[in-house]
């Protein structure tokens, strides 16, 4: 047996103490995952989300998408690490596997068909309401929930809210308070 020394044991002793002092999540290098966010309609109720979502320290805003030029090119320079599509269809393509959320804050005639498609491609979607125009939508949209079963599913065009008090990690919306009136619709 190697002979010990006072110092050292002194020495490892402290080292190991430390270890108990301090937090466990300091000692790993594990990180939370980043959300990465489409936005599709960046002006008005668009923007709001847009400043909204992007505010969570876990959220990476990776596309936006406007049909007006001049809305667009102004959400850019907020964002100039996401990419711009003036067409969602084309931006749900080609950036299908590099987004984890859609938000879908356009025209309303425009609210089921974008969400529709980012549902097909199980995203996570975050839908302005009203949710469709249509009932044959609605049914599209109800049928798709059921069969995709997603980890948090819901459909109400109307709900009570307060102020949003943070996004869920794991599917990238916000999560809310239920008080008061605010407008959206989550899949």
């Amino acid at each position: 047996m190697k002979n010990y020394k006072r110092r050292d044991f002194i020495k490892n002793s402290l080292a190991l103490a430390s270890l108990t002092i301090l937090p466990l999540d300091m000692l790993s290098n594990t990180k939370k995952p980043m959300i990465r966010t489409a936005h599709i309609g960046v002006g008005g109720m668009g923007k709001a989300d847009l400043e909204y979502i992007s505010s969570h320290k876990n959220v990476e805003v990776v596309a936006l998408c406007d049909v007006d030029v001049d809305i667009l090119n102004n959400a850019s320079k907020s964002y100039p690490r996401a990419k711009t599509y003036k067409d969602y269809r084309i931006l749900l393509n080609e950036m299908n596997s590099q987004i984890d959320a859609v938000i879908v804050s356009t025209p309303d005639h425009t609210h089921a068909p974008a969400s529709l498609m980012a549902m097909k491609m199980n995203k996570a979607v975050y839908c302005q309401k009203p949710l469709t125009h249509h009932v044959s939508e609605a049914r599209a949209m109800r049928k798709l929930a059921e069969e995709k079963k997603p980890s948090k599913k819901e459909l109400d065009s109307q709900l009570l809210y307060s102020e949003p008090k943070g996004l869920n990690i794991e599917t990238g919306l916000p999560e809310m308070k239920k008080e008061k009136f605010k407008q959206g619709v989550y899949y």
